[in-house]
């Protein structure tokens, strides 16, 4: 609903279920062509089930409970470059999805730059992302300590057109919590610490149950688009041979490039909107230190 509270103000209701649900409350306010705020509500339940292997396999359910609201102001530098600052509190439960966890509550101040001049925000076929940010993290339970753990991250993807119908693309993250206390709270790890399994570099690995302190990753992707459109509807068909390689560690002095975690694959894209489409991807990767071969769908505003 526009102009809720003042002029230009946005509030949005944002609700979902399939095997998880979350329900979002959010209030945008523009302060003048300068910047603007946001104020927002939220409770999810981001459950997964999980079952490997073509043959039968007991499904293994993971889920996390998260209630959490935030605030942030966004200084919109241009249309394709925005930097932000904010803070949250969140209560998280933690017991059904790591080994030990337990509810927790932390509250987070974070900084954030973001420039992304993507043709499109499902499968674009050029342009640059840079998603930068920042966190100081204070658990609730130790204010008394005066502790704080710091993460940072960066992610970098780059869309290259090569030709009319043919793009490479270049993609790499790199995050940490260098002052490595963050072990000392596992149960903020699955909350703020870096997953192995994730839908970019390794949609091979289904369980997200591995975590770490630092993480590391790039990948790269060959992409063929034979057709301006599928049908007089509308839609962009994408072929890609993408790959692959990174891996997570707990200490610093544990990074190296040992035993790897990687994928190859062959990709089938489907751009139906610039917020929607589908990827399919088959390969082989390595998961739980076995080189096996997989399919993973994604459905939603997906990239290769």
């Amino acid at each position: 609903k526009e102009g809720f509270l003042g002029k230009g103000s946005i509030f949005f209701f944002f609700c979902s279920f399939f095997t998880d649900y979350s329900i979002t409350m959010e209030y945008i306010q523009p302060l003048g062509n300068i910047l603007y705020t946001i104020l927002s509500l939220s409770c999810e339940n981001d459950r997964s089930l999980v079952s490997s292997g073509l043959d039968y396999y007991p499904i293994q359910a993971e889920q996390v409970f998260k209630n959490i609201m935030e605030f942030s102001i966004g200084i919109p530098v241009s249309s394709w470059f925005v930097f932000s600052l904010g803070i949250n509190a969140g209560i998280y439960n933690t017991e059904e999805k790591i080994e030990h966890g337990c509810q927790t509550s932390a509250t987070s101040i974070f900084g954030k730059i973001v420039i992304n001049s993507f043709d499109s925000n499902c499968l674009p076929v050029s342009g640059l992302l840079l998603d930068s940010s920042l966190q100081s993290i204070f658990p609730i339970e130790n204010f008394d300590k005066d502790v704080y753990y710091d993460v940072e991250s960066i992610n970098i993807e780059a869309v290259i057109p090569l030709t009319k119908k043919i793009s490479t693309s270049f993609k790499a993250f790199t995050g940490g919590n260098f002052t490595e206390n963050l072990s000392e709270y596992p149960e903020l790890i699955s909350i703020f610490g870096f997953p192995l399994a994730d839908r970019i570099f390794f949609p091979q690995i289904a369980a997200s149950g591995n975590y770490g302190v630092y993480k590391a990753a790039a990948g790269a992707s060959l992409i063929f688009c034979p057709w301006s459109q599928l049908s007089i509807l509308g839609g962009r068909a994408f072929f890609a041979a993408s790959g692959a390689i990174g891996n997570i560690w707990q200490k610093r002095e544990e990074i190296s490039k040992d035993s790897p975690v990687w994928r190859s694959s062959i990709d089938l894209g489907i751009r139906f909107s610039d917020s929607f489409g589908i990827l399919l991807r088959t390969g082989m990767g390595k998961t739980r230190g076995e080189i096996e071969p997989f399919i993973s769908l994604d459905i939603g505003k997906v990239r290769l």
